[in-house]
């Protein structure tokens, strides 16, 4: 799966188009399946099939580094954020076709990690 963010590279010419070895960056994604991209050098466009015959997705997962915050500390990939709280960790990414938002996938494992500690209490009182 490509979604927008995601780096590529070429492995294959296509025509006069040779590029082989150089990283691309994936700006958007069509709902006719046309992907947008850009370099250093500039941006372009291509089909799926072209894609799939002359270029291969660069997985890039590397994590940064815990950042704090008063009430909890995170650190992201970009694509997706994890979130601690009083001993507890959650994750949060978004939808393959949004762009990702730092600030909503913060709030959104906030609410995961609330949800873990309202299971935590219900366990406690059912075994009560």
């Amino acid at each position: 799966m490509l979604v927008t963010g995601d780096m590529f590279k070429q492995i294959s010419s296509i025509g006069s188009f040779n590029k082989v070895g150089d990283k691309f960056k994936v700006t958007d994604i069509s709902a006719d399946g046309m992907i947008t991209f850009s370099a250093s050098y500039g941006m372009g466009m291509m089909s799926w099939k072209e894609f799939n015959e002359h270029f291969e997705k660069i997985e890039c997962n590397h994590w940064g580094e815990w950042v704090e915050n008063d009430e909890y500390v995170y650190k992201t990939n970009n694509k997706q954020v994890k979130v601690k709280k009083d001993g507890l960790i959650a994750r949060s990414s978004c939808h393959p076709t949004d762009t990702f938002n730092l600030n909503k996938g913060i709030s959104i494992a906030l609410a995961r990690i609330d949800v873990k500690k309202a299971e935590g209490k219900l366990a406690t009182a059912i075994a009560m």
